[in-house]
């Protein structure tokens, strides 16, 4: 064990030793204060660039059934106005308009949540499958529903398209 711990000594006075010279001698590694300086914000450039999500980043690992129900979705949602965007965040896919989320689709393995754009109050929703989402969540005032089957879709695009009718009279 002794001989372990000089061996684990020795070798780390060496390194030590060895940074104090390359932090001593800039001038023989070619390093300078404007080449450090050019480094960094270089490297705090790097750190603005925003990724760019796709609609296949919240689809892998899901069922087929689950991805079905998206596309599903997806090709109702888009027959509502042909100036329909879809913008994939990191959390959820965005169907907007005029720069506006109407609909926001959280897709999980086993069902997918569509948030609209008001409370619940303001929609027409007799079969009462809308939640509020609680202000605690700080994602502002809108309602969620949950959505495992084909059957529901019909019904879901209603309640989508009265959101989307709520974000263009705005």
């Amino acid at each position: 064990m002794l001989v372990f711990y000089d061996f684990i000594q020795r070798n780390f006075n060496e390194i030590k030793d060895n940074v104090k010279q390359v932090l001593t001698n800039e001038s023989e590694y070619n390093i300078n204060n404007k080449e450090i300086s050019s480094l960094i914000s270089k490297q705090k450039d790097l750190k603005k660039v925003k990724k760019i999500y796709y609609e296949k980043d919240h689809l892998l690992k899901k069922p087929s059934s689950i991805k079905e129900l998206y596309e599903k979705f997806k090709e109702e949602i888009l027959k509502i106005d042909e100036k329909i965007v879809i913008k994939p965040t990191s959390l959820y896919i965005a169907f907007k308009i005029n720069k506006n989320n109407f609909a926001s689709i959280f897709i999980y393995i086993k069902k997918i949540d569509v948030c609209l754009s008001k409370l619940k109050e303001n929609f027409n929703d007799p079969k009462d499958i809308l939640e509020d989402i609680p202000e605690t969540y700080r994602w502002g005032k809108i309602c969620r529903f949950k959505c495992d089957s084909f059957e529901n879709i019909p019904y879901a695009i209603k309640l989508i398209k009265q959101s989307y009718e709520i974000v263009i009279t705005k």
